[in-house]
This record gives C-alpha cells, structure tokens and sequence, in this order.
C-alpha cells in the first residue's frame, strides 16, 4: 500500500521519530495524531500576525475541541470562541475563563 506519509521528508517533516503504522497497530484505528510543534508555531504565527497590543489570536474549537489541543491553543496565549453552552463548557473544561471567551448568540427567530 502506498501511503502519503512514506517518502522519507514528508513523514519526518509531521511525525518527527514516529510511525504512524506502529501508533495504528498501538492504539487500533481511526486514530488522530497531531503534531503538537506544529500547532504551537501556528498559534504563535497568528498571534505575531498584527503587531497591535490589543490584538488577540482567537481559534474556534468548532475545527477541533480536543480538550488536549485546546489546553496547548490556550497555553499559547490563544483565545476561542463559542456558540453554543455547550461549547462554552469545553472551553472552560479545557482551562478558559469566561473572559477568554468570545460568545456568539444567533438571535431567536
């Protein structure tokens, strides 16, 4: 089989000294394997994106709630966003205070 990951560079480059076919074979499939690295300079490229003291990098859980990756967006600096309670309550599960959080209410119909 022919994987996207198998030349040499590609798989370096994201999974560092891991095998993601030993990870599958550890812990079954489907399994998610995220590059901690990576998103770190993500949050902290976005976060260097204005250089305006006031401004904040917000990153919306709607893309991914993993209470892990959120608590790693959150120890960036990063702020998130809400629309729902429920989401109010991963945020804050994952370490946000209710001021680090940008809530969008949609208006009753």
């Amino acid at each position: 089989m022919n994987y996207i990951y198998s030349k040499v560079s590609s798989k370096k480059k994201f999974f560092g000294n891991t095998d993601p076919v030993q990870l599958s074979e550890k812990y079954g499939t489907p399994l998610s394997v995220y590059n901690e690295n990576i998103l770190r300079k993500r949050c902290r490229d976005l976060k260097g994106l204005i250089s305006y003291s006031n401004f904040t990098g917000n990153y919306s859980p709607k893309a991914n709630s993993n209470l892990e990756l959120l608590k790693i967006v959150r120890s960036e600096g990063m702020r998130v966003d809400a629309m729902s309670p429920g989401g109010i309550n991963v945020n804050m599960l994952a370490g946000y205070k209710p001021e680090e959080i940008l809530y969008f209410s949609s208006p009753t119909i």
